[in-house]
């Protein structure tokens, strides 16, 4: 008899030291759980602010206005808001003209319908407003 109390008391021990085991092992994981989560959640952070960057970065690329001085002290300004798929060309006397990008070799160029045009490599170029009249630019940083 005294054997079989001492091995049920044993056995509840055991139980007992069981359900201590597995009460660490569940809080362990809820913690590594925890720690898992504050890491994802600083990635996310981190990825979302990487993101805004880049989308400003994006934007202020697709919006600039070059500014262009002419030998002669005229200045033309070329304004874009697609990155220069198409662009605005306002000249010294205020007047604009609706370009669109036109494949080069090399450089850039873009013209109107009406034969206005701008042709830049670097920070040079060419501007012709009147046909055959063309007026060598360079840009005003």
């Amino acid at each position: 008899m005294k054997k079989l109390v001492l091995a049920v008391a044993m056995g509840a021990v055991l139980a007992g030291c069981d359900k201590n085991t597995e009460n660490k092992n569940v809080e362990a994981e809820l913690q590594q759980t925890a720690s898992n989560a504050v890491e994802v959640a600083s990635v996310v952070a981190e990825t979302e602010t990487a993101v805004a960057s880049t989308v400003a970065t994006i934007e202020n690329e697709e919006n600039k206005d070059l500014k262009f001085a002419a030998q002669d002290g005229s200045e033309y300004t070329l304004s874009t808001t697609d990155n220069f798929k198409t662009a605005t060309l306002k000249d010294h006397s205020g007047k604009s003209y609706a370009l669109k990008e036109v494949i080069t070799a090399s450089g850039m160029r873009l013209e109107s319908d009406e034969g206005v045009n701008i042709s830049l490599k670097g920070d040079e170029g060419t501007v012709e407003i009147e046909k055959d009249k063309v007026i060598s630019v360079k840009e005003v940083k």
